[in-house]
């Protein structure tokens, strides 16, 4: 399991950010493949009673448990069955006027954070979007000093170039 910390200090992830641990883990622990029983199975012990996470927990990702938890086999396996295999058309949209007419990591995160309302819940698609567009450390890419103030940045990082290596189709 990703080692992600909670508690509301500054360089804490969201959430959202412990969410992107967790399908990180599950995506290393399948060689980079998505096993989607295997990523709800993490969801409910990280996020679940008695897991790891002892911060904030949305209406979303409570509903989201729940139904988890009552859903039985036979339904998660249609609902894998019917799943789209790329971003609809209106996802596609709302990730090009969002995230991708800026010209760097920082500009598109600030224009996101300026928004207002649910910036973490955009900035789950943005940041990565905008982080492989322009690349870490670079002048338009994710500033180096930011990443330092995350917590458990390096083990991220570490798990993040991991998952890189594996060779598509594995």
């Amino acid at each position: 399991m990703v080692a992600v910390l909670a508690g509301g200090w500054v360089g804490d992830v969201s959430h959202y950010g412990a969410a992107s641990g967790v399908l990180t883990g599950s995506l290393l622990a399948n060689h980079g493949q998505l096993d989607i029983r295997d990523y709800q199975r993490r969801c409910r012990s990280f996020f679940g009673p008695g897991g790891q996470w002892q911060g904030y927990i949305d209406n979303p990702t409570r509903v989201t448990l729940n139904n988890l938890n009552l859903v039985e086999q036979t339904a998660i396996e249609q609902a894998i069955a019917n799943a789209p295999a790329a971003l609809t058309d209106k996802q596609k949209r709302i990730l090009v006027q969002k995230g991708l007419p800026y010209d760097s990591f920082v500009e598109a995160v600030r224009a996101n954070i300026y928004c207002g309302g649910d910036s973490c819940g955009r900035a789950w698609i943005i940041g990565p979007a905008m982080a492989a567009i322009h690349g870490v450390g670079s002048e338009r890419g994710i500033p180096l000093s930011w990443l330092a103030r995350i917590t458990g940045s390096a083990t991220h990082l570490t798990e993040i170039e991991t998952l890189a290596q594996i060779p598509p189709g594995l």
